[in-house]
């Protein structure tokens, strides 16, 4: 398995905020098969973006360094190189919110800004 791009995108996403990409493809052969992937890790919901993670994706995996890859056994077209850390912000955040959210709709009755 080898890259064969790697680059940090910078641009602005359709809400014009600034978002950072990490754009790496790599190469790899499974069970006789070729396959471009374009997934250089696995990540959940993000309340807060990850920039530096992406940065740091584009500095670790170099075009024609050699990688391993873990690919889906039944679905080779679809693999991966790594999975990304834990956004703790996301994990409490976002249940956190829809708690208040709950509670405050129980106690005055309505959500305004639904």
């Amino acid at each position: 398995m080898v890259i064969e791009k790697s680059k940090l995108v910078d641009f602005h996403d359709l809400q014009e905020q600034r978002v950072y990409e990490a754009r790496i493809e790599f190469s790899y052969n499974y069970a006789g098969q070729e396959y471009l992937g374009k997934t250089p890790a696995l990540a959940g919901f993000r309340l807060v973006p990850a920039f530096g993670f992406q940065a740091e994706l584009a500095r670790k995996y170099k075009v024609g360094d050699r990688v391993q890859a873990h690919v889906h056994p039944s679905s080779p077209e679809i693999a991966y190189l790594e999975v990304a850390p834990m956004d703790k912000i996301s994990v409490f955040g976002g249940p956190l919110i829809t708690i208040i959210a709950v509670l405050y709709y129980f106690y005055f009755g309505s959500m305004p800004w639904l």
